[in-house]
């Protein structure tokens, strides 16, 4: 990956700050609040070879997920992609674990506790095209140190899909954030309750990656 270019933006009490990393370093200012633990951290993240593609690959040769009917409920299509992403698009792969790593070296520092944590990656699919929404109930990472959500699909391309994160004291209630192609956000998934609004038309894809301690 020659030229990605993201900016980090944590939010809290107390405002703003914003620190950038890459080859092309931008500031962006995106909705991102902090309560101390569960901070979330939003960039950009955009290269001239295609995520979405790379990751689209890397599915064909993963596995389908067919646990999670047992503890969550949810309408979507998942698949474990870290090893065919390691196999066929190191480059991004490597690059997306390192930017968790130095997320985490720069807010949570979590990692440092854990002599190994294991990456998992998934590729997700919401399909509404049926006429049942994509969805998934509010939940937590088991065990993920650090999780990434990025946005595979434009916007354009679907209804609904947003991404909810639950308040802290600066922001009472939940927390909706609103993705982009290409953007991603970052947060301690074990701690943090996640969710998405109801996918009700079209197709929404996601890449998502966790730390995970076992």
């Amino acid at each position: 990956m020659s030229s990605f270019r993201w900016s980090l933006i944590l939010g809290g009490g107390d405002g703003c700050r914003c620190a950038g990393a890459g080859e092309e370093q931008a500031a962006h200012h995106k909705q991102a609040k902090s309560d101390g633990e569960n901070h979330l951290v939003s960039f950009i993240l955009r290269s001239r070879s295609c995520t979405g593609s790379s990751a689209t690959r890397a599915s064909r040769r993963g596995w389908r997920i067919l646990d999670r009917r047992y503890s969550l409920n949810y309408h979507h299509t998942a698949y474990r992609v870290e090893l065919p992403m390691r196999a066929h698009c190191r480059d991004l792969y490597s690059h997306l674990v390192d930017t968790m790593v130095w997320a985490d070296q720069l807010v949570w520092k979590r990692l440092a506790r854990n002599e190994t944590v294991y990456p998992q990656a998934e590729y997700i699919v919401y399909d509404a095209r049926d006429g049942e929404p994509g969805t998934i109930e509010p939940h937590v990472d088991n065990n993920s140190a650090v999780s990434m959500i990025v946005l595979l699909s434009d916007p354009s391309e679907f209804s609904g899909g947003t991404n909810y994160f639950d308040g802290d004291g600066a922001c009472p209630g939940s927390r909706p954030l609103d993705l982009q192609r290409g953007d991603a956000v970052l947060f301690r998934g074990e701690k943090l309750m996640h969710w998405i609004s109801s996918v009700t038309g079209g197709v929404r894809v996601i890449l998502q990656i966790e730390l995970c301690r076992v």
